[in-house]
């Protein structure tokens, strides 16, 4: 088990906390540089949100919470939370995730509820909520893969999502955006009146790939916060890689220093940081001369390259 300090994370997001969190097993690590985590950007779409319906926002479910620190995070950031459920889809570190919350939010639980279901998806939660957060995984694996890597944090089961495809040319199968309708679809019908998600995506996939899936979901998006990150996750390049090549389609990647460069240029933001100055709409645009596709980004890695990609915080309601 590893202790791990959190106080950098949300110094870096502009909240102010301090502590730790244990982490083990089939828990996700957090960034040594706290600006690398996805953690990072939840906590700025966080404060986000409370800047502009945090007053709506008195029940909030975070799924697949993976070790609290969402959670700790909303509990800090939304004022009028009074209702926190939390979920993982592996029942054994729910205890665990309890502990890390209650140690780093004794001063401001009094009179609020949290509880603790296991679950895929939003399928545990109780009752209605007025807000839904998830940071799941995309890239689908099945059989050899899922069991080879042993991950339900990069990784999503196929076998549990293949149902709500169109045949194999579905471009949503295609991009393996299987998981992500599936989630919606569950968040849908767990949100209360004016109730919204907010997920978090990699910027890999084309535009049209995310309009059919949240229009497959009957929501409404919005791109509500980005970033841009090193690709973290080299041992799944080959996922992507291998799925580019039997689908014949390219996932969007960046070589990180072109890409960096180019952010410098035009903004004067150096990444990995969140980019509030510049609208999320026109990052691609920025950046698309450094653009790779994921064979070409495993290649560039095997070189000693450093790889980099899109991170978004997407706000979504029902239609």
């Amino acid at each position: 088990m590893a202790r791990v300090d959190i106080s950098n994370l949300f110094g870096a997001a502009g909240i102010k906390h301090s502590g730790f969190v244990d982490i083990s097993g089939k828990m996700p690590q957090i960034e040594e540089n706290p600006k690398e985590d996805w953690l990072y950007l939840s906590l700025i779409a966080f404060r986000k949100a409370e800047s502009l319906f945090g007053n709506s926002i008195s029940s909030a479910a975070a799924i697949g919470s993976g070790n609290g620190v969402d959670a700790i995070a909303m509990l800090r950031t939304f004022k009028n939370l009074r209702r926190l459920q939390v979920t993982d889809i592996v029942p054994e570190i729910l205890p665990k995730i309890s502990q890390n919350i209650k140690k780093n939010s004794a001063d401001i639980i009094e009179g609020r509820e949290i509880s603790y279901k296991p679950g895929r998806d939003c399928l545990p939660v109780e009752g209605k909520v007025d807000l839904i957060y998830a940071n799941l995984p995309l890239m689908m694996a099945s059989g050899k893969s899922f069991g080879r890597l042993n991950s339900n944090v990069a990784l999503a089961d196929m076998g549990c999502y293949f149902g709500l495809s169109n045949g194999k040319e579905d471009l949503l199968y295609r991009y393996s955006l299987l998981p992500q309708l599936g989630f919606l679809l569950s968040a849908g019908d767990k949100l209360g009146k004016n109730g919204r998600v907010l997920t978090m995506v990699g910027g890999r996939l084309p535009g049209n790939a995310l309009d059919e899936c949240f229009s497959r979901a009957g929501m409404k998006y919005e791109k509500f916060a980005c970033a841009f990150k090193s690709h973290s996750d080299i041992a799944f390049l080959e996922e992507y890689a291998r799925h580019e090549a039997e689908n014949g389609l390219s996932f969007e990647f960046y070589d990180y220093e072109k890409a960096r460069d180019r952010i410098r240029e035009k903004i004067g933001v150096e990444p990995p940081a969140a980019m509030d100055k510049v609208n999320c709409t026109k990052m691609k645009p920025m950046i698309s001369s450094a653009r790779i596709n994921a064979a070409e980004a495993l290649a560039l890695h095997r070189k000693g390259g450093k790889i980099g990609h899109i991170a978004y915080a997407l706000l979504a309601c029902k239609k």
